[in-house]
């Protein structure tokens, strides 16, 4: 067994194809792979990097299903030549699961005449290909101490017969890896059938090419959205719960033998939790990186109490984070109606309202150019409040002379297009309202521009993780906050007082410091008195009414 089941080499399952491709080269060294696929994919499947001497290439795959006897003729090699000049390739490779027509391999020889670089795998190709593999990824990562840690003990719990296991691990910590750990140790005590399910399309791809490469190359992935089932064949099968619900009459309660549940969080919304309550694996396990609701719902009713938590700080304390110069940008505060306002019983949101003048985009600009003056190959990762102000501040910044490209409302190929060229340093600054939150690994990013006033602090803080990825040649993370919200800066506050104990506890001489600065001293100490007398402010609904601290 491996992953290149019958349905895929057997050309029934053209999806499938085009992922068995991706996971070969990765298995085999490529970098950087990436599955576009679908319609307006401008002729590539796949997108990846290989070192060839002292130079990366980038390689775009088409990847072409065939049944029967059908062969793949020139056709697929003009769209796999003209995806090299989308996507600003070197090398173009053409994958089938069949054979090609004569007239397809004379023309290869023609474009390799004419300068091209030109690949054609046939099934027969790939096949021996995976044969000969080793059996591990060639990029198979070592755990961290706490990710070995929460493996072992949720194997321990599998071991002693429990039924659940839970874990909180901050972004940019490796909950994917740790899962995937998991799921080869269980493959490896005999649970076959094993469940992935999350909430997002994109999700579900970006985990299952997660797991790759901590599982063996005997066990075969698939995924399933867009209104499918699971595959009913042993395997891990990755996919979304919404799709799930539509079968669950046809599904065995005991089909799976494990079902592991990413981004946990989202598991009381009625379809996921009846879907979970079908189900009765072996075991099942929750994972996320951000446990809190904003309905106050605790996700222990599901999966029990968290058998370890490692948040953001502990992240950075241990190293294993970017260090993080947070600065909340709070020149806007109406103080000369403080008085006034310090009178009245007003709610979160209409303090928020009256308390901050409206931040100008031009102001923001300015101090965008102060700071990337410092540093010398910015990256500026920016979340809007809206599509339509992400594409205007995109184009405003360009104007000022850092180019800038926004991520939402465009298809998938043109924003892998975008980050490529983000990447590659065409442009200095990417914007989005919410596709940056989760999914999307943008390692490089040394500024974070918050603008959003999102009251979430579970989306706030997968935005926070967007930027705290370690990258060669990157020293610090600066974070520009311009959200005009008290809870934020509770939430900010809080974290800085974690870090101070954290860095304390492990001699992290800037955590000690802190690593948050207030542009205006005041505000920092009114957040700190009404702090004082209440508990959770980060966690208050808009609707929530609070009573102004002595002394304001």
């Amino acid at each position: 067994m491996n992953f290149y089941t019958d349905d895929i080499s057997n050309g029934y399952n053209w999806k499938g194809l085009e992922r068995v491709i991706a996971r070969l080269m990765e298995h085999l060294g490529w970098n950087d792979t990436t599955v576009i696929g679908g319609a307006g994919d401008k002729g590539c499947d796949i997108l990846a990097t290989r070192p060839e001497g002292h130079q990366i290439r980038s390689w775009v795959v088409q990847a072409k299903a065939v049944s029967g006897d059908r062969y793949i003729g020139p056709q697929a090699l003009k769209e796999a030549i003209d995806a090299l000049s989308f996507y600003d390739a070197n090398i173009a490779a053409v994958a089938t699961n069949g054979e090609f027509t004569k007239t397809a391999r004379q023309r290869q020889k023609q474009l390799e005449k004419n300068g091209y670089t030109l690949k054609l795998w046939n099934g027969a190709f790939i096949q021996a290909l995976i044969n000969q593999m080793p059996v591990d990824h060639a990029s198979r990562r070592g755990l961290r101490r706490y990710q070995d840690k929460i493996v072992q003990k949720v194997l321990a719990a599998f071991e002693r017969g429990d039924k659940r296991a839970f874990y909180i691990v901050a972004t940019g910590l490796g909950k994917t890896v740790i899962a995937a750990t998991i799921a080869r140790e269980l493959w490896e005590k005999g649970c076959r059938r094993i469940l992935v399910l999350c909430h997002a399309t994109d999700l579900a791809l970006q985990l299952e090419q997660g797991f790759w490469s901590q599982i063996k190359k005997e066990v075969p992935t698939s995924v399933f959205f867009d209104g499918l089932p699971p595959r009913d064949t042993e395997g891990i099968s990755f996919g979304l719960y919404q799709s799930l619900y539509g079968y669950l009459p046809g599904v065995e309660p005991g089909q799976f033998d494990v079902v592991i549940v990413d981004e946990a969080h989202h598991a009381l919304a009625h379809g996921f939790r009846t879907c979970l309550e079908h189900l009765k694996p072996k075991f099942l396990i929750g994972m996320t990186a951000t446990p809190w609701r904003g309905d106050g719902q605790s996700l222990t009713t599901v999966f029990g109490e968290a058998l370890e938590k490692v948040s953001l700080v502990d992240g950075m304390a241990m190293g294993y984070l970017s260090k993080v110069d947070y600065r909340i940008l709070c020149d806007n505060v109406d103080w000369d109606n403080m008085e006034r306002i310090s009178r009245q019983n007003l709610s979160i949101r209409d303090l928020n309202k009256r308390l901050f003048l409206p931040q100008r985009d031009e102001a923001v600009i300015s101090e965008i150019r102060k700071v990337v003056k410092d540093i010398p190959n910015p990256k500026i990762a920016i979340f809007s409040p809206s599509i339509e102000h992400s594409n205007r501040f995109a184009d405003m910044l360009s104007a000022a002379g850092i180019p800038c490209a926004a991520l939402s409302r465009v298809d998938k190929a043109e924003r892998r297009r975008r980050l490529l060229a983000f990447a590659a340093g065409t442009y200095q600054a990417v914007s989005a309202v919410d596709v940056m939150n989760e999914g999307i690994d943008i390692p490089d990013v040394n500024i974070l521009l918050f603008l959003r006033a999102t009251h979430s602090r579970r989306i706030f803080v997968q935005q926070l993780g967007r930027g705290l990825r370690l990258s060669d040649g990157k020293e610090k993370v600066i974070v520009l906050d311009f959200v005009s919200d008290i809870r934020r800066m509770a939430d900010i506050i809080e974290m800085n007082r974690e870090g101070k104990v954290k860095g304390a506890e492990n001699e992290v001489i800037y955590l000690q410091e802190g690593f948050v600065s207030f542009s205006d001293a005041r505000m920092e100490s009114f957040v700190n008195m009404w702090l004082e007398d209440v508990a959770d402010l980060g966690g208050s609904d808009d609707e929530t009414n609070l009573k102004f601290p002595e002394g304001f």
